[in-house]
């Protein structure tokens, strides 16, 4: 629910910016021709004011007139100000912070030297965590372990080989999230490492991970664990 309404406020404050940039491009454009704006709707809502129409400053409607898309305009600019000023107050929601929660089960491609299958000294012993591999073809599969080699991380392989397509990668990740998800229970830290895959793959986890509850993140060579929230809108 989150990224929606950020992705509404943003949609938001770019239509109230244009809307208040061309009322007020108008308006000045009519100002100095003495002109009329919005001449056709005022005509059928007002045709008696718009056909005595002469100065703006001759008559009170004639005023009301001349002002009315003048205050417009400028409230959509004072909105659209405020909204920008709320996401640049925001920022931080859009840069890479300490995970909260480590996950217990973090899913990525497969590699003997990933952080994850290392000990982790801040980890209660008595938790048991699972590295999903998602390995790019049946070799890769068959050759992992049933655990790493300290015997501490439980290791499952998914089948999810490379591809350019945004959509056949996606339909294919949201399979696997979702059996992960099913077997683990909607309480359990999930995690998808970004780390190693390709841009297909990891734009369709910023889209796939959203609907399964799982923690976008990196791991760095030291085991360090990066959280990311992603605004995303998915469009075909």
């Amino acid at each position: 629910m989150a990224f929606t309404r950020a992705v509404f406020i943003h949609r938001l404050k770019t239509a109230t910016y244009t809307l208040g940039s061309v009322v007020l491009i108008s308006w000045v454009t009519d100002a100095l021709n003495e002109g009329l704006m919005f001449k056709p709707l005022l005509r059928y809502l007002y045709p008696r004011t718009v056909q005595d129409y002469q100065h703006p400053f001759s008559d009170h409607p004639s005023l009301m007139i001349w002002l009315i898309p003048l205050l417009a305009g400028l409230a959509m600019a004072f909105a659209s100000s405020a909204l920008a000023v709320h996401h640049f107050k925001r920022r931080h929601r859009y840069r890479p912070v300490a995970a909260s929660t480590a996950p217990t089960q973090l899913i990525g491609r497969v590699t003997s030297h990933h952080p994850f299958l290392l000990p982790d000294a801040s980890t209660d012993p008595g938790i048991t965590r699972t590295f999903h591999a998602l390995c790019r073809d049946a070799a890769e599969l068959a050759a992992l372990p049933a655990s790493s080699a300290q015997e501490h991380v439980r290791v499952q392989g998914h089948l999810m080989p490379d591809s350019e397509d945004v959509h056949q990668s996606y339909r294919h990740l949201q399979h696997i999230l979702a059996k992960i998800r099913h077997d683990a229970g909607q309480d359990a830290a999930l995690g998808l490492d970004l780390g190693g895959l390709n841009a297909a793959l990891a734009s369709a986890a910023t889209l796939a991970c959203q609907d399964h509850d799982v923690m976008l993140c990196q791991v760095d060579p030291h085991g360090h664990l990066r959280a990311y929230r992603v605004i995303t809108d998915m469009r075909d």
